[in-house]
C-alpha cells in the first residue's frame, strides 16, 4: 500500500488555488491537525480536499463534502466543478 505524501507542494498548492478561484471557490485553511486536508467553503457548503500525491503526473485529490462523504478521486479542475456544480443546483432554503 502506497503512503501518503508528507506535505502537498508548492505547485499542487497553487493549481488548485487558482483553478478554484476561476470557478469562483475558494481555498480555505487547513484541516485542524491534517498536513494534506484543505476545506473549501462555497455557497455555505464545506467540503474538503486531501492531497494524495502525483497521479500519471497531475496531482490527485480525495474531495469529501455534501454526496460524497466517502471520498472522490479528482484533480483540481474535476473537484472545482463538482463543488461549484452541486451548489449551485442545490434548493434555495426556506
Amino acid at each position: 500500500m502506497a503512503a501518503l505524501p508528507r506535505a502537498i507542494p508548492a505547485h499542487a498548492l497553487t493549481a488548485l488555488t487558482d483553478t478554484l478561484a476561476a470557478h469562483g471557490a475558494h481555498l480555505g485553511p487547513r484541516k485542524a491537525g491534517t498536513r494534506l486536508t484543505h476545506t473549501v467553503q462555497h455557497d455555505g457548503t464545506t467540503w474538503e480536499l486531501t492531497y494524495l500525491g502525483p497521479l500519471g503526473g497531475d496531482p490527485a485529490w480525495r474531495l469529501a463534502g455534501p454526496g460524497c462523504q466517502h471520498g472522490l478521486l479528482t484533480d483540481a479542475h474535476e473537484a472545482a466543478d463538482h463543488i461549484t456544480r452541486n451548489t449551485a443546483t442545490k434548493e434555495p432554503r426556506p
